[in-house]
């Protein structure tokens, strides 16, 4: 590998996107949760049980 941003850095990246685009790779979400329980998805999260990533949902 040659310095950051080099013809191994950027192959890795457009394989990257390659695998999102064909949604092969992407987020691996746990679970989603209300705005209003947004403290036990912190709890989740700090306990270290979340495999994933927690959503919060914003919407009213």
């Amino acid at each position: 590998m040659t310095e950051l941003g080099g013809a191994f850095v950027r192959r890795g990246l457009e394989r990257v996107a390659e695998l999102v685009i064909a949604r092969r790779l992407g987020p691996r979400i746990t679970a989603a949760s209300p705005l209003a329980r947004a403290g036990d998805a912190l709890v989740l999260v700090e306990s270290r049980h979340a495999p994933g990533e927690l959503v919060i949902d914003m919407r009213l």
